[in-house]
């Protein structure tokens, strides 16, 4: 038994480590990256990281970047990515009408661009939201 619970305990530590040594990795990249477009898939990958950890205060602000640099420079694929981050994280705050807004402004651009992943995760995150929000109907 203690075996098991000493691996547990290490899987756990091991796992969080890599995540943040992921974090590491992918900031450090970041901080060199001159073209926009790929700065902002790299922001956007930072910012699901932290979704993954629960720290999404830290990963609001890599998708905030990655949406306004997305739409200075008129990427929409990056607009979808951010948008559909910013949901993920409004959705786990609480905050149903802002990730409602934020998953239907990424399914939109997504079926411009065609994107059937995209569209069929835009679909998936919005189901959730009307679950969670006991809205059967639309969900």
């Amino acid at each position: 038994m203690k075996k098991l619970i000493l691996l547990l305990l290490t899987i756990v530590f091991y796992s969080g480590y890599c995540q943040s040594s992921k974090i590491d990795s992918l900031l450090n990249l970041l901080k060199t990256e001159k073209n926009d477009t790929v700065k902002v898939l790299q922001l956007n990958s930072v910012c699901f990281e932290y979704i993954l950890l629960g720290e999404y205060y830290k990963g609001l602000s890599y998708a905030k970047q990655g949406l306004e640099l997305s739409k200075k420079n008129k990427f929409d694929l990056g607009i979808s990515k951010s948008s559909g981050s910013l949901g993920l994280i409004y959705m786990n705050q609480g905050n149903y009408s802002e990730a409602l807004n934020s998953h239907f402004t990424a399914l939109k651009i997504r079926e411009k661009l065609n994107d059937k992943a995209g569209i069929a995760a835009s679909y998936l995150n919005l189901g959730n939201i009307y679950r969670v929000i006991h809205n059967y109907n639309k969900a």
